[in-house]
């Protein structure tokens, strides 16, 4: 049925109305716009864009900074090893709907990497009595009651001077967390940079790692 409005005299003015809506016709209204709300007004994500959303280069520790210090460092190969789609990127709890990006993690992985280590000291260069190589094992965010990141990492040193010819290697893991609207890009893109930022600040903090770098006697790595 067509519904009238009404212009109304009160007190001298002229006043805008509109006829009362029925029950159903109300509930399906504010079923719609709670609806809305709760989606934050987006829909699933379809291309992710990764882009790094402010979080700090880690700074290294006293022995570390000493050990990046010490020299030049080869640059190895930064090789995406994760056991998944390489666009997969997340997924939503719920439906398992999986987010993915048109963008190049490894290469997004590979130069915030680079950039971290850089800022706390590494120079790279060749030649270099070590060689740093690293395997993107995770990167991934789940979307559920927050947004859980991780980022998993290997990173291996080899001597080339003879002090030690056997390689290094350890795995790094960062978190992260948010909350926020759902099917939020920007949830998920500080989520996995702060996942990314933790697993970079146990590297260059890690006294493992200078040792490694110095050929100085080490625990045994984790594989």
């Amino acid at each position: 049925m067509a519904r009238s409005f009404r212009w109304t005299a009160w007190h001298g003015a002229w006043i805008f109305s509109v006829p009362p809506m029925k029950p159903i016709m109300l509930a399906g209204t504010l079923l719609l716009a709670g609806s809305l709300t709760a989606c934050g007004g987006h829909g699933p994500i379809q291309d992710l864009p990764l882009v790094w959303t402010g979080a700090k280069n880690p700074a290294a520790t006293t022995a570390v900074e000493k050990a990046l210090a010490a020299g030049p460092v080869e640059v190895g190969e930064f090789k995406d090893a994760r056991a998944v789609e390489r666009d997969v990127v997340g997924v939503f709890e719920d439906d398992g709907f999986r987010v993915r990006t048109k963008g190049d993690v490894r290469a997004f992985w590979a130069g915030r990497l680079r950039i971290m280590v850089e800022s706390a000291g590494l120079k790279f260069g060749a030649p270099g009595a070590s060689r740093f190589d690293a395997e993107l094992l995770e990167f991934h965010c789940v979307e559920g009651n927050t947004f859980d990141a991780t980022v998993r990492m290997k990173v291996t040193v080899t001597r080339r001077d003879g002090v030690d010819g056997r390689a290094w290697s350890k795995v790094y893991e960062g978190k992260g967390k948010r909350w926020g609207r759902t099917h939020n890009p920007e949830n998920f893109s500080e989520a996995l940079t702060s996942a990314l930022a933790e697993a970079g600040r146990k590297l260059v903090q890690d006294p493992e790692f200078a040792a490694a770098l110095t050929g100085q006697p080490a625990r045994a790595a984790s594989k």
